[in-house]
């Protein structure tokens, strides 16, 4: 056990604290809930059963329901269960991001082209982008087991939360479109008991995935600089996996595993 890890947890959530009553009604829901073959389904008696749970305006905001036909709308990554096809999004689109996070491009000498990031999302961004980081959230909960998305194109009040996109040039096609290997996202924390010398508040950053076949060339030790200029003190939020745990303590970023 590490105290320090274990005191800094998010001060709150919207489900509940884990194993409530909230928490585990609605994670059973939406990891029991049939796939969505065309990317939206009927949520008619949906609705009722989690408005106990969750505040209007984060339904809203996170399954995009709309009054009447209580329409859930959700992108659901192409192909299957087992497949993996990431988005391709446009350099144009990318190149425009960077004006939604002002002065943030570059902090100091820490540029976040030069450190391989391609693009920033915010709430503001345009939504081919958020979709963009939402199938990658799709594909990280698929593979580590999580209940919920990590991320929801939809999402409109969480203005802290930044999302980081890296693609690939070599996969430029005719729309001038490069395809997206990866994706993290940060977010701003409350965290409850923090150790004596870390802040109260900080971002955290909140999961990461990257293309199997993108991993261990160094990608995030080459993005680890701008994030720790833009970030710092910031909490790599846990579980972790064992790459992700190696990399921490390679990089002397271990204090809370």
């Amino acid at each position: 056990m590490n105290p320090q890890r274990d005191c800094l947890q998010p001060a709150a959530s919207v489900l509940g604290p884990p194993g409530s009553t909230a928490d585990r009604s609605v994670h059973a829901f939406l990891r029991d809930a049939p796939p969505c073959k065309n990317r939206a389904v009927q949520a008619a008696p949906v609705l009722p059963f989690l408005s106990p749970f969750l505040p209007p305006a984060t339904l809203l905001r996170c399954y995009g329901m709309q009054s009447g036909g209580f329409v859930a709308r959700m992108f659901v990554p192409p192909d299957g269960y087992y497949c993996i096809k990431p988005p391709a999004v446009s350099r144009a689109r990318m190149e425009e991001s960077w004006a939604l996070d002002p002065g943030k491009e570059t902090i100091g000498t820490v540029s976040a082209k030069a450190c391989g990031l391609s693009a920033v999302v915010t709430p503001a961004s345009t939504p081919v982008l958020r979709r963009a980081v939402e199938c990658i959230a799709y594909y990280f909960r698929r593979e580590f087991s999580y209940d919920l998305v990590q991320y929801c194109s939809l999402e409109m009040e969480d203005d802290g939360h930044r999302a980081y996109l890296w693609t690939d040039p070599m996969t430029l096609d005719e729309d001038d479109r490069e395809v997206v290997f990866g994706a993290c996202c940060f977010r701003w924390r409350q965290w409850r008991d923090p150790p004596p010398d870390f802040p109260a508040e900080s971002y955290g950053m909140q999961w990461i995935w990257m293309h199997p076949y993108q991993r261990r060339k160094g990608v995030l030790s080459r993005a680890w600089p701008y994030f720790l200029a833009r970030f710092h003190p910031f909490v790599p939020e846990g579980p972790h996996s064992p790459g992700m745990e190696a990399f921490l303590r390679k990089n002397q970023y271990d204090r809370f595993l």
